[in-house]
């Protein structure tokens, strides 16, 4: 005959384990639902390898850039529109990425395209090299048939193996809601800024401005430090945020408005900002995005911009030696019209090598600008250019 006590005993630690799996289970998926996306668009992208003959090689529009190095092969990515829609940012927007390895022949690897291409579109991609050297790549999702469904997702996929002749690329994950900006360090702690466009009705107001992230690469999560004030002294609409950490480890961002560029500083990490200030330091400037970024060999800081009040023109190299208050090295190394939306990496020997696009619906090209920081700041600059991919409407 069983023992009575022992079978209550028994009972009771079956309902304990069921109870702790249970609070577990419920633990686990709270957890999840952090990363589910809270967008419109709650899948990936889709990754479709360039195949000869793809419809992916015919475009009517393409821009918005970004660039990286692993090893000694230089990837970029940017985004166009199919050749069979006439709107150049609208659903059926994809993201192209590409690589070289003698910085001459690029190759279109593979396209990150929307799954409902009707209604969907991916767009802003950005590029990031990780500590164990895989290469990411951050892009935005918006849905509903619109360029801005008020609720646009951040997404990103990793290349595994960025040195192959066939990458792998991971099924993508959410981030957060808005627009990718590029990572950078804080106190050794990868951090990025993801924008929550002010246009034209965002479906979170609470969200709306420049949300910095820190960023758990191991584990592809971000976690909410803080942002800038959104409202002055020009209210923002898209943001474009671009920072970095200075040597007296406060973090400078600066980010695109309708009255040219604002920054603020922050001096706990992220988490509380100053009031936004009018950025001087290199005029005139334009209401389009712009680049930051320290200089990995000398530790200068080096900024693009377009040095134009009115039109997307002069594109602009400047360097300080003092940490942003003064750019006494500058040269206008792309005078034409309709270039815009710089991103850097450094070569080597220190190179600037900065990418960019002109005239996005018309030639459509995507080129690439090599500058010698030594000769920048010896006033002696010259930029050799070259073009990475050209529509061929």
């Amino acid at each position: 005959m069983m023992d009575l006590s022992f079978r209550s005993r028994s009972i009771q630690v079956l309902l304990i384990t069921i109870l702790a799996l249970a609070l577990a289970s419920c633990s686990d998926n709270a957890a999840f639902k952090q990363t589910m996306p809270d967008s419109f668009v709650t899948h990936p992208g889709v990754i479709v390898p360039n195949v000869p003959g793809s419809p992916y090689q015919s475009r009517s529009f393409q821009g918005i850039p970004a660039i990286a190095k692993t090893g000694s092969r230089l990837w970029a990515a940017w985004y166009g529109a199919p050749s069979t829609n006439p709107a150049s940012e609208g659903p059926g927007n994809f993201v192209i990425v590409a690589y070289t390895d003698d910085g001459m022949q690029w190759q279109e690897s593979f396209y990150i395209v929307p799954q409902a291409a009707e209604s969907e579109r991916v767009f802003d991609p950005q590029l990031w090299v990780d500590p164990v050297g895989r290469l990411w790549i951050f892009y935005a999702q918006s849905g509903k048939g619109m360029v801005n469904d008020n609720l646009i997702g951040a997404w990103a996929s990793i290349i595994t193996n960025p040195l192959d002749i066939e990458p792998n690329v991971t099924t993508g994950v959410f981030l957060a809601n808005g627009v990718p900006a590029s990572p950078f360090l804080i106190d050794g702690q990868w951090s990025m800024f993801i924008n929550y466009w002010n246009v034209p009705t965002p479906a979170r107001p609470e969200l709306v401005g420049k949300n910095l992230y820190s960023l758990d690469w191991q584990n592809s999560r971000v976690t909410f430090i803080g942002k800038p004030d959104t409202t002055s002294p020009a209210v923002a609409t898209f943001d474009e945020t671009t920072a970095v950490q200075l040597l007296n480890r406060h973090i400078l961002a600066q980010w695109r408005t309708a009255a040219g560029i604002n920054y603020a500083v922050s001096t706990d990490s992220g988490v509380h900002w100053t009031v936004p200030t009018i950025f001087s330091g290199v005029t005139p400037q334009n209401n389009s995005r712009h680049v930051l970024a320290r200089h990995p060999i000398s530790g200068r800081l080096i900024i693009v911009l377009n040095r134009n009040q009115y039109f997307r023109t002069d594109l602009t190299v400047a360097a300080s030696d003092d940490e942003g208050i003064t750019w006494p090295y500058q040269y206008d190394f792309e005078p034409q019209n309709n270039v815009s939306y710089p991103a850097i990496v450094f070569d080597d020997n220190g190179d600037l090598l900065i990418i960019y696009d002109e005239d996005r619906s018309g030639t459509g090209k995507i080129k690439l600008a090599r500058i010698s920081e030594s000769d920048l700041v010896a006033g002696n600059p010259n930029a050799t250019i070259s073009v990475i991919s050209a529509l061929s409407n």
